[in-house]
């Protein structure tokens, strides 16, 4: 989840979670986008640069991405 809302979930087609794909859903926006990806390989390459999405603004990630634990 992104401070504006935005969402990214696990498509799960199957029991195999390596068939999994993500899938965006942006808080303004109908649209869902879809990466035929696995979740290691759409974080990498969104925090990376090589992968786009387009619910977030263009200069994301920032120059120091970080994790944090968030706690339910």
């Amino acid at each position: 989840m992104t401070q504006n809302g935005d969402a990214c979930f696990w498509h799960i087609t199957g029991e195999d979670p390596e068939t999994w794909t993500v899938v965006v859903d942006a808080a303004r926006d109908p649209a869902w986008e879809r990466f035929d990806m696995s979740t290691t390989s759409f974080l990498y390459g969104v925090l990376s640069g090589s992968v786009a999405v387009e619910a977030l603004p263009a200069d994301f990630p920032s120059g120091n991405p970080a994790f944090r634990e968030i706690a339910q």
